[in-house]
Order: structure tokens, then C-alpha cells, then sequence
């Protein structure tokens, strides 16, 4: 029963850590635009998702690249429905959607190489 309780609420703060930097980065994006410095949003969100993807499979600590591709592209569209529910212009950008969910899935790698965190 212990077992359990731990794995939810850790499943818990790992949610709740994914929502906080979803707000977190759709405010940035609000805030600063999108056109204007399109590498400077594309770095920070590479190192939103590397740690989302770190922070991921470091927990499950299995198929770490598979868990960091997964939770960076679920990431990715929760982004987006929520600049499209603040009634922001939400643009699809191929080459963006794959340099994020690659980091993603290079942060689930690094994940499982380390020792586990939580």
C-alpha cells in the first residue's frame, strides 16, 4: 500500500510540475511573441523539455528514450491547446516540433543514467 501512495504522489508532483511549466512557458510566449526571437523561445523550450524528458524516465527508469519522446510531444500539445484556449494565433512548426521532442527523448536518456532522484 506504501508502494503505491509513493508512486502517486510522486506521479502527482511530476504532473503538477508538467502543468506548472506548461503556464509557465505559454505566459513567456505570450508576453514576448512568438516572431520575434524565434531561437531564443526555441532554446528555453528545448531545456523545458530536456528536463521534462529528465525528470520522466529518471522516475520510471525504463525505456527512457521512449518516455522522454512521449512526455516532451504530450508537452508539446498541451502547449498548444492552451495558447489556442487563450485565444492566441498557434502556429504548427515542423522543424520545432522535432528539435523539442528529440531533446525530449536525449533528456529521457540522460535520465535513466543517472541514479534516481525521487
Amino acid at each position: 500500500m506504501k508502494k503505491i501512495l509513493k508512486f502517486g504522489l510522486i506521479y502527482l508532483i511530476l504532473f503538477l510540475y508538467l502543468i506548472v511549466s506548461i503556464f509557465s512557458y505559454a505566459i513567456y510566449i505570450i508576453n514576448t511573441g512568438n516572431n520575434e526571437h524565434i531561437i531564443i523561445n526555441l532554446i528555453i523550450a528545448a531545456v523545458f523539455y530536456l528536463l521534462v524528458g529528465l525528470l520522466y524516465s529518471n522516475h520510471f527508469h525504463k525505456r527512457g528514450l521512449l518516455i522522454g519522446l512521449l512526455s516532451s510531444f504530450c508537452h508539446i500539445i498541451f502547449l498548444k491547446v492552451i495558447l489556442l484556449l487563450m485565444k492566441q494565433d498557434v502556429s504548427f512548426n515542423i522543424y520545432e516540433l522535432l528539435i523539442n521532442t528529440i531533446c525530449g527523448g536525449i533528456g529521457g536518456f540522460l535520465g535513466i543514467l543517472f541514479k534516481k532522484i525521487v
